[in-house]
């Protein structure tokens, strides 16, 4: 709770509250390495605050696809297309768009990856394996 206060607090510009977010969500998942919760916050934090800090998202996407499978979770397959893109990691980005607008044809991010997707192709993106 204290980590997603802190987000929040980051997001209006509190001094210091993107610190104690990183702070606390480091605590929380050393502590509680199995917690949903930890996991999640964890991506909502570093995937808005920095793209810089996608790179330390990818271990709780991981962590949470594998918790949820075999069931589609949407916001962790919307999580891992913008940590795609903040890597610019292009080709797998259309792959994991593709993968999004397959299981998730109703998803709250449908339209904006379709024309991400198609901007993508535009500039000659080709998908490669994932």
């Amino acid at each position: 709770m204290l980590s997603n206060l802190a987000r929040q607090g980051h997001n209006i510009d509190v001094s210091d509250a993107g610190t104690l977010a990183d702070t606390t969500l480091t605590l929380c998942i050393e502590k509680f390495p199995e917690s949903v919760s930890c996991h999640t916050a964890a991506t909502l934090f570093y995937l808005q605050v920095d793209p810089a800090l996608g790179i330390k998202a990818e271990r709780s996407l991981l962590f949470l696809r594998a918790h949820y499978v075999p069931a589609f979770n949407e916001d962790v397959e919307r999580g891992f297309v913008y940590f795609d893109l903040y890597q610019r990691r292009n080709a797998e980005a259309i792959k994991q768009i593709d993968n999004y607008l397959a299981h998730a044809p109703q998803g709250q991010d449908h339209t904006l990856f379709e024309k991400l997707r198609a901007q993508l192709v535009s500039k000659g993106i080709e998908t490669v394996p994932r």
